[in-house]
């Protein structure tokens, strides 16, 4: 690199004034490239071949980078002259096509399932963010929405849309137990605003006329309700029989390593399905016990489930006692009425059997003997029961809280004419334990 390298080099760390401007500095850099020595396979990876080194004469930087940085100003100092653009020898390049397979955004207007606003894609999407939203809060708007979604079966005349939404509803509702009077909220509100207009041919009443509005969407639901009982924890059963399948298969493995084979059982893909299924089973009877809360059930479909809990009282299955209490700490205060007490009767006193029964285990002999205790204290639950609640509410009940604590600090304070009320000298612990006993005595 001889001294006019240098001189340029040194210009471009110059004060701002002196420095070359972009036009110079990329000229000059296409000629250093062509004066270094490269491989010739990287000189024609780069398009610097030597056919091509005269190609296309640069007046630019013969006029402007020569003149300021070469002492002599003439083009012969340029080899040949020219100074070859780099990548002028690339060949042309196709533009990107689109594929087949693309991934598109689903909020685009290039999604295909856009333009049909009643796709089963489209609605299981909206229905499912919904229904992620749903909260207390935000209970009336987000449910107008979703029942806007319903209504889309206006124009069908077998009601897919509308059984699709309830599909999505009732998923939601038996995953999801701790929140299932806010899904059961929903279902009754749908009931009494769906559109008349919503119709299925194929399902018609005595009078021969089609079925339409809240009375479809509640055989609809009743429907899967009842489908989704009978079948019971079949998931369950199956998944058991997998996992068993699978421990005869990998008992070699278990035995050279006992530790290692529990472990492997225990968070295998069986088991989290099984807890899954009886996760699911459970949420299901709560939710049938909401719907009953909100006179959406009869009292006979009621006794009915519980007759078929306690059908078999010899050899009881796990399932059926865990959904038979379930049930009973669900709806038991509104089935235990004067006219029911018989039937009532008759089914604690199954209970009180299973209890003493040998083939029942442990577990299920303390879940049942709960649920016996609960009646005996006129259902009446020994811890607060958590439901869905708004904002506003979960502040009252602090306030209150707050309140009530301030009442008896008041109180312990000012009884025995120890102090007063709203004093800032607190007695001692010993002492405030003592006042505290003899003021509620």
């Amino acid at each position: 690199m001889d001294d006019q390298y240098w001189e340029f080099i040194g210009r471009c760390w110059s004060n701002v004034q002196e420095r070359p401007s972009a036009k110079d500095i990329v000229p000059a850099l296409q000629y250093f490239l062509t004066s270094l020595p490269l491989p010739q396979s990287l000189g024609d990876s780069l398009g610097l071949s030597a056919q091509l080194t005269h190609s296309q004469p640069t007046s630019h930087f013969s006029q402007t980078y020569v003149s300021h940085s070469f002492t002599s100003s003439s083009p012969q100092d340029v080899p040949g002259g020219f100074v070859p653009i780099v990548g002028a020898a690339l060949e042309p390049v196709a533009p990107l096509g689109v594929s087949a397979n693309r991934w598109v955004a689903p909020n685009t207007a290039r999604n295909p399932i856009a333009a049909y606003a009643n796709s089963p894609e489209l609605v299981d999407r909206k229905v499912r963010s919904l229904l992620d939203k749903l909260t207390m809060e935000k209970f009336d708007t987000i449910s107008d929405q979703i029942i806007a979604w319903a209504n889309k079966s206006e124009n069908e005349k077998d009601g897919r849309t509308l059984i699709q939404v309830i599909r999505l509803v009732f998923e939601k509702a038996i995953d999801e137990a701790a929140w299932n009077d806010k899904y059961a909220r929903l279902c009754r509100k749908m009931m009494e605003t769906i559109s008349p207009e919503v119709q299925d041919d194929g399902i018609r009443n005595t009078d021969g006329k089609p079925i339409a509005g809240g009375q479809l969407f509640r055989k609809y639901l009743l429907n899967r309700c009842q489908e989704e009982f009978e079948r019971g924890w079949f998931a369950k059963e199956m998944t058991a029989a997998m996992a068993a399948a699978k421990a005869s298969d990998d008992q070699a493995i278990k035995a050279a390593n006992d530790k290692q084979g529990e472990e492997s059982e225990l968070y295998s893909e069986e088991y989290f399905a099984a807890q899954k299924a009886r996760r699911q089973g459970l949420g299901l009877i709560k939710f049938i016990g909401e719907l009953f809360k909100l006179q959406m059930l009869t009292e006979r479909i009621m006794h009915e489930c519980v007759k078929k809990l306690l059908g078999n009282v010899e050899t009881p299955e796990e399932e059926e006692i865990e959904s038979l209490c379930q049930l009973l700490k669900t709806v038991g205060l509104q089935l235990d009425v004067p006219k029911a007490r018989a039937h009532m009767d008759v089914y604690f006193a199954r209970m009180k059997e299973l209890c003493k029964s040998l083939n029942v285990s442990p577990r299920m002999q303390f879940m049942l003997q709960d649920v016996i205790e609960l009646r005996e204290r006129r259902w009446v639950a020994r811890g607060a029961v958590r439901a869905p609640t708004t904002i506003a509410a979960i502040h009252e009940a602090v306030s209150i809280l707050c309140s009530c604590d301030c009442d008896i600090l008041k109180l312990c304070q000012g009884c025995e004419g120890e102090g007063r009320c709203g004093s800032s000298e607190l007695p001692a612990p010993d002492q405030h334990v003592k006042r505290g006993f003899k003021a509620w005595r």
